[in-house]
């Protein structure tokens, strides 16, 4: 076929793709139920007291119409054995496709077959969307599909696979190691950050899977202070600016990024570039390449000087002058600089600080007050890492903290 054999060359072109615009927005997220949309509003996800549930778009007849069409199209041309990304490979082929056939869609429309093509093509069809899903941690089958989730752990689905449809996976799975499916094998195969496992039985019937990401570990700020990571007085003052909404920047880290979310006040809108970044369950975050522009703070891995309106937590590559950096060596906060001011330092096996050159302290009015609320956070942030806290506890403690820290600080006994 003339058409196809010109997409199979058009392909190779250096051409902007269409993209499947990966935007999840989570609100607070405090008890279930609770509703949540992924992939620019495509998926809706809801958790109720039954369990988790996914409600995926629906194609008019147009669409999918022009769905099926393109579905044709790529099964003939496209050769999932490249080197290059096939998700990249897959978009810029619709995109020809599309401009080929003179087709005329909506955003939405598009976004909606873009997101089937890939379900359906390079995905695993029925669960796909719940691999879509930035809090799900864990997809596990056996005979019944449950999943984990970063904030409500372990949950029930009431998704089914028939036969085929469990043949499918199975089949998909087994093909990342290049091979065919084999009956009574077991395959367990790492790809980027999701690691595969399957145990196949003879005739299908019986088989289990389980699909797991591998995303970084969630590190509390009291796991840095018992690890000697940095000091109950420095999370203190870094809290302190949190709140008073200043831009804190880490040099040549991320891992810090996360761990300063839990210090985020309750309420606040998170803009976050980080893909594996789990929300505070008491803000309201936009998980995506863009923000909205009415977010609070912005977590951001890799900043690069581009104009936000929140407030920036951030890692960056070059020390910004005007700005309160902290240096990380072996993951430890080895200094704190605030406009040309070393305030932080760890030397000698020792954190030492002095808070006399702070801008942040002298520009705050009562001097004397604000110290004082450093060394009762400093006093709480010690309490805490001595008390082995969940991750669950310490959010709620912070929480509480921000509506009425005397109660909290009375509870602790440190008033």
């Amino acid at each position: 076929m003339g058409f196809l054999k010109s997409i199979t060359l058009l392909t190779k072109r250096e051409l902007t793709p269409i993209k499947l615009i990966k935007t999840t927005k989570i609100p607070e997220l405090k008890t279930i139920p609770v509703e949540y949309t992924i992939l620019n509003k495509i998926l809706k996800i809801n958790i109720t007291s039954e369990g988790y549930m996914v409600e995926e778009p629906e194609l008019s007849s147009e669409e999918r119409n022009i769905y099926h069409l393109i579905e044709d199209s790529l099964i003939e041309i496209i050769d999932i054995k490249e080197d290059t990304s096939i998700e990249e490979y897959l978009e810029k082929a619709i995109r020809i496709i599309i401009s080929e056939l003179n087709l005329t869609l909506t955003e939405t429309s598009l976004q909606k077959i873009l997101y089937y093509t890939y379900r359906n093509i390079v995905g695993f069809k029925k669960i796909q969307p719940i691999i879509e899903d930035p809090l799900v941690t864990r997809i596990q089958y056996n005979k019944t599909l449950n999943i984990e989730h970063k904030i409500f752990k372990i949950l029930k689905t009431k998704i089914t696979l028939s036969n085929e449809e469990l043949f499918f996976i199975l089949r998909k799975i087994s093909l990342k190691t290049n091979k065919d499916i084999i009956e009574n094998s077991r395959i367990n195969f790492k790809e980027k950050n999701l690691e595969y496992t399957a145990n196949i039985t003879n005739g299908i019937i019986g088989s289990v899977f389980d699909i797991k990401k591998i995303d970084p570990k969630r590190i509390l700020p009291t796991d840095l202070i018992k690890n000697r990571k940095c000091s109950p007085e420095i999370l203190a003052f870094l809290w302190l600016l949190i709140e008073d909404h200043n831009n804190i920047f880490f040099l040549n880290n991320q891992t810090y990024l996360q761990t300063m979310s839990y210090l985020l006040p309750p309420h606040a809108k998170i803009f976050t570039n980080i893909n594996t970044y789990t929300p505070n369950r008491y803000t309201t975050t936009n998980i995506s390449n863009q923000p909205e522009g009415d977010e609070d703070f912005g977590i951001i891995q890799n900043y690069n000087g581009q104009y936000l309106k929140s407030t920036l937590i951030a890692s960056i590559k070059e020390p910004i002058s005007e700005a309160i950096t902290c240096e990380i060596k072996e993951d430890k906060i080895v200094t704190i600089i605030e406009t040309g001011h070393e305030l932080f330092k760890y030397t000698d096996d020792k954190f030492l600080f002095s808070l006399e050159d702070s801008t942040f302290i002298k520009s705050k009015g009562n001097k004397t007050i604000l110290i004082e609320e450093f060394k009762l956070r400093t006093k709480l942030l010690f309490y805490l890492s001595k008390a082995d806290i969940t991750e669950e506890n310490f959010l709620k403690i912070i929480y509480a903290y921000y509506e009425n820290p005397i109660k909290v600080l009375k509870k602790a006994r440190i008033i």
